[in-house]
C-alpha cells in the first residue's frame, strides 16, 4: 500500500507541476501531458479518448527493505520509473521531450520530499535512447524513495493468543 500511495503523490504532484505547461498531441492540438501511474489507458477505454501525447507515467518497478541490525535503522525504499512520451513531426522533438524531462528533474530537486512523507534518495538517472520512435519521443527517469518500514511485531514464546 504505502508504494501505491508514492505512486499517487507523485503523480498528484507532478500534475499541479505540468498545469501550465502546453506541448503538440499526436491529434494536432495542444495541452499539458497527462500524467498516470502505472501504464495507459487501454485504447478502447472512455479515457483513450484523450490523445496519448504528450504523457508521463509513473510506475513502480521494484523495492528493497533493508532490516534492523542491532541499533542501527532499518530502511526501505521504492524505485519508481517515469515514462515520457511527447509527440512531434518536426526532427527537433527530442528537444520537447528533453525539456519536460528537466522540468521533472527540477520539482524533484527542488521539492525532494512528496507527500510529507517520501524522500528522494541518492540520484536521478535519466535516459533519451538514441533509437526512437519518430515522430513519437520517449526517454525515461529513473529515481529511488525513503519510504516507511513497519516497526517489528515481537511475539514471546510461551505467550497464548486465543481469538
Amino acid at each position: 500500500m504505502i508504494p501505491l500511495n508514492l505512486v499517487d503523490e507523485l503523480v498528484a504532484f507532478l500534475t499541479e507541476g505540468f498545469k501550465n505547461y502546453q506541448l503538440p498531441t499526436n491529434k494536432k492540438t495542444v495541452k499539458p501531458p497527462q500524467i498516470v501511474g502505472g501504464f495507459l489507458p487501454p485504447k478502447n477505454s472512455p479515457a483513450s479518448v484523450e490523445p496519448d501525447f504528450p504523457y508521463i507515467i509513473v510506475r513502480l518497478m521494484k523495492g528493497e527493505d533493508e532490516l534492523q541490525v542491532s541499533n542501527k535503522g532499518g530502511q526501505s525504499q521504492a524505485y519508481i520509473r517515469f515514462i515520457f512520451g511527447t509527440y512531434s513531426e518536426d526532427h527537433q522533438g527530442w528537444r520537447e521531450l528533453a525539456n519536460i524531462m528537466e522540468h521533472t528533474r527540477q520539482l524533484l530537486l527542488k521539492n525532494r520530499t512528496i507527500g510529507r512523507k517520501f524522500c528522494l534518495k541518492e540520484k536521478i538517472k535519466w535516459d533519451i535512447p538514441e533509437d526512437q520512435p519518430y515522430p513519437e519521443w520517449v526517454g525515461t527517469m529513473e529515481t529511488i524513495w525513503l519510504i516507511a518500514q513497519p516497526q517489528e511485531e515481537v511475539l514471546h514464546f510461551g505467550e497464548v493468543f486465543i481469538d
